[in-house]
């Protein structure tokens, strides 16, 4: 048991570094027009979820003649296109920092959707971190002169994305092919309209006539680009399916702050992207409001049983 849970551990950090990493591998694509990006990585993503299915033979056929099933996969897929979509325009946009603003919101948006859809009452610790989080995007909103959307975007759309799995309920790989093949139709009919109207992609997500040239001159390295793209899409989705059979919901609920943090390290450091001091309050408010709910956990699990 002991050992199943460090292998799950393990496997939890491995997901969220991939996650918190993969601002690096977008900004390849930074020269494709960002819809293309999210087209191929619906596709590829599909790909990649119907083949792991197959080789570990895993049934998800079935799910498609359960009606419940159709509607929830249909929503959650959609949740998850909006989500991908954001993240890649924001981080190929320059905005690495606000992808890791918007993750830091996530769990806190969670703890409100628990409330609101499924009666979960609000502990003193998770009242304090919602309203911190609130005064810190209150405060980087009124000093930095605008409204974080891309990053309320990306929480907001994570968040109901996890509540809308949650209360369908079903299994997480059956579930996973179902969905992505919900969103690979919709990629595969999205790049068939494309090939019949130029200049589409770069219509709907321009880039510079520069970089247009550079990705349509792009050959095979950016085919396998693509495909990547849905690789690196499935992959820590599947760690993240394997890490929640194995450790503490609270154990997952910590290990997932290591991306945004990784992220906002990759923003600044290494894409040189500004750190004022409206996102260091920001980012202060939501760490504070971390830190109450994980001594509350921490103070629980100390608890002896009844």
């Amino acid at each position: 048991m002991q050992d199943s849970r460090g292998k799950g551990l393990l496997v939890a950090l491995a997901c969220y570094a991939i996650w918190g990493l993969l601002p690096i591998f977008w900004k390849l694509l930074s020269a494709v027009p960002s819809s293309l990006v999210q087209v191929q990585r619906m596709i590829w993503c599909f790909v990649c979820v119907v083949a792991f299915c197959a080789i570990a033979k895993r049934e998800f056929r079935n799910l498609f003649r359960d009606k419940r099933a159709v509607r929830t996969f249909l929503l959650s897929g959609a949740l998850c296109t909006v989500n991908w979509t954001t993240y890649v325009i924001t981080v190929n946009s320059g905005n690495v920092v606000e992808t890791a603003i918007g993750y830091y919101m996530n769990p806190l948006l969670s703890i409100l959707l628990g409330l609101v859809m499924f009666k979960e009452r609000l502990s003193p610790a998770q009242i304090a971190a919602t309203a911190l989080a609130a005064a810190g995007v209150a405060f980087f909103t009124f000093s930095y002169g605008q409204v974080p959307i891309m990053a309320l975007i990306l929480a907001v759309s994570f968040a109901a994305y996890g509540a809308v799995k949650k209360r369908g309920g079903y299994p997480s790989v059956p579930g996973m092919a179902v969905e992505s093949t919900f969103t690979g139709a919709a990629g595969f009919a999205a790049l068939a309209v494309g090939s019949f109207i130029p200049g589409l992609w770069e219509t709907l997500t321009p880039v510079s006539a520069v970089s247009s040239m550079a990705w349509t001159e792009g050959g095979m390295v950016l085919m396998l680009l693509f495909a990547l793209s849905g690789f690196f899409t499935w992959l820590p989705l599947q760690l993240f399916s394997e890490a929640a059979n194995r450790i503490p919901l609270a154990w997952l609920g910590f290990c997932q702050y290591l991306s945004p943090t990784l992220a906002l390290l990759v923003g600044v450091f290494l894409f040189g992207e500004p750190f004022t001091f409206a996102h260091g309050v920001l980012f202060g408010c939501l760490w504070a409001g971390i830190a109450l709910i994980a001594i509350e956990a921490a103070v629980r699990a100390r608890k002896p049983r009844a």
